[in-house]
């Protein structure tokens, strides 16, 4: 008797940021931020499985499951960013984010800081790297469905910054 399976698990989340930073303080060098919006989590989950049971290579039994859960939550979201220009195109930076709230059946919440440097092209272009900590939890309580995720990355990243 042989028994033989394979189970997959996909995940294919996204959050998303809409803000609008007001600004609260504001310098020659230092800049502080309040930013207020919404995230959108976009959440979903692919659960596939298929197995097989076979005796002396003849196969007896096949079956496949494919589960998913797919649902897009906006949450609110608020936080305060704060800069300090070295020169004319170098900054330094520190952001501290968090979204929480629940829409349907789906509750959640992020946690999120930064420490940035920027290298402005002009006033509305530039580039920025830095490191990034991100925690976020997400609870589940579907008909169908309870579960509770729950998301973390501490590293590094880069990107484009484009301000009006």
């Amino acid at each position: 008797m042989n028994v033989s399976g394979n189970v997959s698990l996909s995940d294919q989340t996204r959050f998303y940021y809409l803000t609008y930073n007001f600004t609260a303080m504001q310098d020659e060098r230092a800049m502080v931020l309040l930013s207020f919006g919404a995230a959108g989590l976009d959440l979903k989950y692919v659960l596939e499985a298929n197995g097989s049971l076979s005796y002396k290579g003849v196969p007896l039994l096949s079956d496949s499951y494919r589960e998913e859960a797919k649902q897009f939550a906006p949450l609110p979201m608020i936080g305060v960013d704060a800069w300090f220009a070295m020169s004319r195109n170098w900054a330094l930076g520190s952001k501290v984010a968090i979204v929480g709230g629940s829409y349907k059946d789906i509750s959640g919440g992020v946690f999120e800081a930064r420490i940035r440097a920027k290298y402005a092209f002009n006033r509305n272009v530039g580039i920025l790297f830095g490191f990034n900590f991100f925690q976020g939890r997400i609870d589940i309580e579907d008909d169908d469905l309870k579960t509770e995720i729950a998301y973390g990355f501490n590293g590094v990243f880069a990107g484009l910054d484009v301000g009006f």
